[in-house]
């Protein structure tokens, strides 16, 4: 009888493993509170946890975790055994791990819990650390990722999840003032023309401030200068996007550079001079410079080029300007006098006139904040952890702040 009765019981567990495995949810996703879920540190993500099922589902937990990761991988060459190798390097680091349980308890028996017939909505609310968090980013060799999943746990059967992300935006106290101010840089080299005289070539780029939102064009300025008989081949403004992938304590390093827009020009004459005023650089929508301390470092430049023949005799100018994109800094954008051009040597851009307008007063307004698809498009967010059962919106695109300037 004893075993007759094992038998029975392991007979009566397989049906219900076969039939567990087969019943998931017709519906089962979350639904934020936000229309657009963008969230900064400090701040209550929450939203509904929306199940609806044809028929009971038996479980013992039903929990909700909120995750944030930065996670880096890449392939390169490994050297040192003698012979090239491809090698993976990967690394991750945990920014958030919370959990809430809904319905049941841990260790709970599994047919002590379940979720009847039809529709149903649970509640859930997560806090975000008040440290610096890194702004939300995926890139080709990494991201920096927020998202919340919830877990059926049903022992010896499937566990349908759901899983959906969001974005999180760096908070920082930035020096308004600095990144108001304008930025400028002036590069000068001498080359020999006939009887080793040495004729100068200098190139002088101003920006009208150093910090930026997206939607605000950067407006610049440029001189060139050619007192030689040389003949360049072109000028080239560029906003380039550094990213910086570190692993294993920043012993390994991978860099990207982008350029995300630029304009191209003619060169000066020999014997001449070229001048840019008030040209605009568009800021597509890209992460926030970061400032948190991550294994995704993001920092953005203007790349203005001078293009020579790639010839000791007729080189090439390269002006690098650093460039700040923020979440939230002065709005407004000035253009520069061009009657500044001719004041003096360094006067491009001139100096924005605060007796005008209280221009470090005016500051975006969070109440009409808008907000832009990330150029860089939407990726797949399945990760290891998750298997077939997997349900929500499997595939995410950061969004960033804008503003409309007039």
């Amino acid at each position: 009888m004893y075993f007759v009765g094992i038998s029975s019981v392991h007979k009566q567990m397989t049906e219900y493993m076969l039939r567990g495995t087969m019943e998931l949810p017709e519906r089962f996703e979350f639904d934020f509170d936000r229309p657009t879920p963008v969230y900064r540190a400090g701040e209550i993500v929450s939203g509904r946890l929306i199940v609806d099922v044809a028929s009971a589902l038996p479980l013992r937990t039903l929990h909700v975790v909120m995750r944030g990761e930065s996670y880096v991988e890449w392939e390169e060459d490994d050297t040192e055994s003698g012979k090239t190798e491809a090698r993976i390097i990967k690394d991750k680091s945990e920014i958030i791990n919370l959990k809430r349980i809904i319905m049941g308890r841990t260790g709970a028996d599994i047919v002590a819990n379940e979720i009847t017939e039809g529709k149903h909505e649970f509640p859930f609310s997560f806090q975000l650390p008040t440290c610096k968090l890194p702004t939300s980013y995926e890139g080709e060799y990494g991201h920096v990722r927020y998202w919340v999943k919830a877990v059926m746990d049903r022992p010896w059967m499937s566990k349908p999840t759901t899983k959906r992300c969001f974005t999180v935006l760096e908070t920082h106290e930035h020096n308004v003032n600095r990144l108001a101010r304008k930025s400028s840089e002036t590069l000068e080299t001498t080359v020999c023309s006939f009887l080793c005289k040495s004729d100068l070539i200098s190139l002088e780029v101003s920006t009208n401030k150093q910090g930026y939102c997206i939607g605000e064009p950067i407006i610049m300025c440029l001189e060139c200068k050619n007192y030689s008989k040389s003949n360049f081949l072109e000028t080239r403004a560029s906003l380039i996007q550094r990213v910086a992938y570190r692993a294993h304590d920043g012993n390994k390093l991978r860099t990207t550079y982008n350029t995300l827009s630029h304009k191209r020009g003619d060169a000066p004459q020999s014997r001449g001079t070229l001048r840019w005023t008030n040209e605009e650089i568009d800021i597509p929508s890209v992460p926030l410079t970061t400032m948190s301390d991550c294994l995704i470092q993001v920092s953005y430049s203007l790349k203005v080029t001078l293009l020579g023949k790639r010839t000791k005799h007729v080189p090439t100018l390269e002006v690098i300007l650093p460039i700040t994109i923020v979440d939230k800094v002065c709005q407004r954008t000035r253009k520069f006098s061009r009657n500044s051009l001719h004041s003096h040597r360094l006067s491009i851009p001139g100096t924005p006139d605060t007796k005008e307008d209280n221009y470090l007063n005016n500051i975006t307004d969070l109440t009409t904040e808008q907000f832009q698809l990330s150029a860089s498009g939407e990726c797949d967010v399945r990760d290891g952890q998750d298997d077939k059962y997997i349900m929500g919106e499997l595939t995410f695109t950061p969004v960033y702040p804008c503003v409309v300037t007039d």
